[in-house]
């Protein structure tokens, strides 16, 4: 045990020890290839972004719920609607003001948990029944979002905990 901590205060100490660091800084100039690097890596960043909703709707559609299939969003009659958005929050006020612009109403079923479904969207100038989808992939095994386009509902189930 004594061992350990003077190993440990010996660590503590050597952190604090400073090193013979030049103080002059050197400008570094930025060629034609930073930008092509940052190109390359906004590139890889929507890759990771569509590689991460691919494999949240492969997991999604692996465990579906027990309960009977309701129609899926794509379905819904909303593809006529476009919109921006750029929200990171709570899943329900975002599909309350998807509804209202949709003309559409919101029914909420399942007890809302003591921790809000929480997503992430910004899209540009994309149809509501996407960005819905997106919301419905985020949300997980947390809650499901239905669509019934002849009653013009938007259903947002939260899972039983």
């Amino acid at each position: 045990m004594k061992k350990i901590t003077a190993a440990l205060f010996v660590g503590l100490l050597s952190g604090c020890a400073s090193q013979n660091v030049p103080h002059s800084i050197t400008p570094t100039t930025f060629s034609a290839t930073s930008s092509d690097a940052s190109m390359k890596l906004a590139e890889a960043a929507r890759s990771v972004s569509q590689s991460l909703n691919e494999l949240k709707e492969l997991e999604k559609a692996s465990s579906p719920p027990i309960t009977k299939s309701l129609p899926y969003p794509s379905a819904s009659g909303l593809v006529k609607t476009i919109a921006s958005v750029d929200w990171s929050g709570p899943i329900e006020p975002l599909l309350q003001r998807i509804a209202k612009l949709a003309h559409f109403r919101l029914e909420v079923i399942g007890k809302r948990p003591a921790v809000p479904v929480l997503v992430t969207i910004s899209s540009h100038n994309t149809p509501l029944n996407y960005i819905i989808r997106n919301a419905n992939l985020q949300a997980g095994q947390n809650a499901n979002i239905h669509v019934y386009p002849g009653i013009k509902t938007i259903e947002l189930r939260y899972a039983k905990n």
